[in-house]
């Protein structure tokens, strides 16, 4: 059951029983302690029924004091819950950078073979007409032009 599902559910639960059960209009400190304590009631009944993976904000939201309603409850578990969506769909930076680096060697592994000056099977291709060896011309031999200092 999804967590909206539960909180309706509850909620519509809650509703009924506020019907069927009113409390009795008071405007001594007796009924608003009694509104107090039945709204604790409603917000320890939706954490207890959460899943296990919210065990966490529960716990968090059981520190807060004062305590807050059930549906301000329901509000902070379904922030963890598109938090938990979003890193889902985007994995951590670190899985990303790494990823990216690595297509990024393979770019310039590609780029780098891919150099005539560099490829190992060109430069078989090439033939010194004036030493008479293979992989390199004659416009570059070191024995005709001289070697490097």
């Amino acid at each position: 059951m999804t967590l909206a599902a539960y909180y309706n559910k509850l909620k519509r639960c809650w509703d009924e029983l506020s019907v069927l059960c009113p409390l009795p209009p008071c405007a001594c400190d007796a009924a608003k302690e009694l509104t107090a304590f039945e709204e604790r009631e409603r917000l320890i009944q939706f954490l207890m029924g959460l899943n296990h993976q919210y065990e966490h904000v529960s716990n968090q939201i059981l520190l807060l004091d004062p305590l807050p309603s059930a549906s301000k409850a329901y509000g902070m578990v379904q922030n963890v819950e598109k938090q938990k969506e979003i890193q889902v769909t985007f994995p951590e930076s670190s899985d990303i950078t790494t990823v990216m680096a690595a297509q990024r060697f393979n770019n310039s592994r590609r780029q780098f073979s891919g150099d005539s000056k560099f490829n190992s099977k060109n430069k078989a291709d090439r033939y010194c007409d004036f030493c008479q060896t293979s992989g390199h011309l004659k416009e570059k031999c070191f024995k005709l032009h001289g070697y490097p200092e």
